[in-house]
């Protein structure tokens, strides 16, 4: 093939990618997308030639991974995808792809708004924070305040609030996106446990002079799809050194593994980046294919196959947290596996649950491995504010020696209850 005409394919790829990039996709054109990781040294221009050539769009660009979300053409996907398997490069006939992966759908379920009278009237600890001892420590160490802290929620977005610091960073990883403000609720209950304000309004957060990272991965529906992820996982590595972001909180998770989301993460881990994710709820109803990483508690509508502990929580190089009910005991729901490293408070559908900030400037609540990372990661953000340059290894062990037993095996508790207190009295 001549250089012109290398040109003239690159061309009509590049105009097909930012016409796919600012549309939102029809329905079911989600459910057939792939994700597509190319072997080391491939040039941007030749990825994209090799997904135009197969009938393909580029729905994301994967750089941090070499890799491209796409959607194949709804005629003759198979053939599409045989293509980009088998292609070779012309001189040195070197396959161009490493593999091609489904893309993965992930969904977190609704939080429940509080009734007016369920609203305290008095700014106060929620009992899961009280529980864990977060109350204490900011009587014992008022300083610590999570101030200079960035924690990036990796969720549905954040909606304002007054309960909230404000945003100070956003990103709209959905195809199409622009806005990062929550339109789903999971997103902004997630960040009032990390950072709620002192500011005699509802609750206290762990953290409550933390910053806010908005990086919305899921839609108005709690729904979303790996490549979504990925990208929004991708906007964090290239601006964290920059934007300083080291502690991302992910409330979510798949049931399968991926390739994909393996590199990105153990990227990520590379870099520092100290990531808290739910270990995943277990449910009682058939499976519908939703993986909830979320809210549900006690029968929540996902994988009924699922047993271990969900990804990327599963990932030796991210936290993986269990959930505890108001009696410190592990919920029924909460996800098992040699993963768990830590325990905190997720409450139960059916008693207690978390309450926190939600849409409209009011507050809701929510139940599940969800809420029990945001415990931890706002524990976390207190002490990274002491010493921010702690490992992943650092801080397990830290978690290892300070955490309280419950008397339950590992797997279903991790080193114990996470205690703040002790924790942060821990040496630097």
């Amino acid at each position: 093939m001549t250089r012109k005409a290398w040109g003239l394919v690159i061309a009509s790829v590049l105009v097909s990618v930012i016409l796919i990039e600012g549309q939102v996709f029809a329905t079911g054109e989600g459910e057939r997308k792939k994700i597509v990781v190319f072997q080391d040294g491939i040039s941007s221009e030749v990825q994209q030639m090799v997904v135009a050539l197969s009938g393909s769009t580029v729905v994301h660009t994967l750089s941090f991974i070499n890799a491209l979300a796409i959607a194949p053409p709804a005629l003759n996907s198979d053939q599409a995808l045989a293509f980009l398997l088998n292609y070779k490069l012309p001189l040195t006939n070197t396959l161009v792809v490493v593999g091609v992966y489904d893309d993965l759908v992930v969904s977190v379920l609704p939080i429940t708004p509080a009734l007016p009278g369920e609203v305290p009237l008095t700014e106060t600890y929620d009992w899961g924070l009280a529980h864990i001892g977060v109350d204490v420590a900011h009587q014992e160490m008022p300083t610590v305040t999570g101030a200079g802290v960035k924690v990036a929620i990796v969720d549905t977005g954040v909606g304002p609030h007054l309960d909230l610091p404000m945003i100070v960073e956003g990103f709209n990883a959905l195809p199409g996106g622009v806005l990062y403000y929550d339109d789903h609720g999971h997103g902004t209950h997630i960040p009032g446990i990390i950072a709620a304000r002192i500011n005699g309004l509802g609750i206290i957060g762990a953290a409550p002079l933390a910053s806010i990272v908005a990086v919305k991965v899921l839609d108005a529906y709690g729904k979303g799809y790996l490549s979504d992820l990925l990208y929004g996982l991708q906007w964090i590595y290239n601006n964290q050194i920059q934007k300083q972001i080291w502690l991302v909180n992910m409330s979510l998770g798949f049931s399968a593994d991926s390739v994909p989301l393996q590199r990105a993460i153990k990227l990520l881990y590379d870099r520092g980046t100290l990531m808290v994710a739910s270990a995943g709820n277990s449910c009682s109803d058939s499976p519908d294919q939703s993986e909830s990483g979320g809210d549900a508690g006690e029968g929540a509508t996902c994988d009924a196959l699922q047993t271990g502990v969900k990804y990327p929580a599963r990932y030796p190089w991210v936290l993986a947290v269990a959930a505890t009910d108001y009696a410190n005991q592990i919920t029924t729901y909460s996800l098992a596996g040699a993963e768990v490293d830590i325990a905190a408070p997720g409450g139960i559908h059916t008693g207690a649950r978390i309450l926190s900030t939600y849409l409209g400037g009011w507050y809701g609540y929510g139940s599940g491995t969800s809420q029990a990372a945001a415990h931890v990661t706002g524990a976390l953000a207190l002490k990274l504010q002491q010493q921010p340059q702690r490992s992943l290894n650092q801080v397990r062990v830290l978690l290892q020696h300070t955490a309280t037993n419950l008397g339950y095996p590992a797997t279903q508790q991790g080193w114990g209850l996470i205690a703040v207190e002790p924790l942060l009295a821990a040496p630097q």
